[in-house]
């Protein structure tokens, strides 16, 4: 075998540093303080899209959805903001949750309502702002096909 399996960005210590201090790849977040060691304040999905159709649209773990999964290290509530844009119209939101000190929330996009519900079959991305430093994962489950697919990813950190 010649070489590194991986390229140099994804060494062993980058992932070390990555999780003892606040990088996100090979980024720094700044203004994260010392109690939580990671997280951002400001987090984007550029990819958002809900599914209208559903296999079993009667049995909630099959409802086809997105999710943005919250958590919040830090020893302090977050006050979540998400805004939501769209490619035609303008923006909808914000949409406020408070997310508990040293807790996680699986938040459904299809879930919230106020000010408006999000429109099925409709591309959009999400702008996702706290009051202390989070981290965000994105997750998308198809069912509009008995083969369902399930999609997750980490969110953008933008700070």
């Amino acid at each position: 075998m010649t070489g590194p399996r991986f390229p140099p960005s994804h060494s062993f210590a980058t992932t070390r540093r990555r999780f003892e201090g606040t990088f996100i790849g090979r980024r720094r977040c700044p203004r994260v303080s010392e109690q939580s060691r990671f997280g951002c304040r400001r987090w984007a999905i550029p990819e958002g899209y809900i599914p209208g159709q559903s296999v079993d649209p009667n049995d909630r773990a099959l409802i086809s959805h997105e999710a943005a999964c919250l958590l919040n290290p830090t020893d302090d509530d977050a006050q979540v903001d998400i805004t939501i844009f769209f490619e035609n119209r303008e923006p909808a939101g914000p949409y406020r949750i408070l997310l508990g000190a040293r807790r996680t929330k699986h938040l459904r996009f299809n879930d919230l309502r106020d000010p408006e519900s999000i429109p099925r079959d409709t591309p959009y991305s999400s702008l996702i702002e706290s009051s202390v430093p989070i981290v965000v994962q994105h997750t998308r489950l198809d069912s509009r096909n008995p083969y369902i697919a399930l999609l997750s990813t980490i969110a953008f950190a933008l700070d």
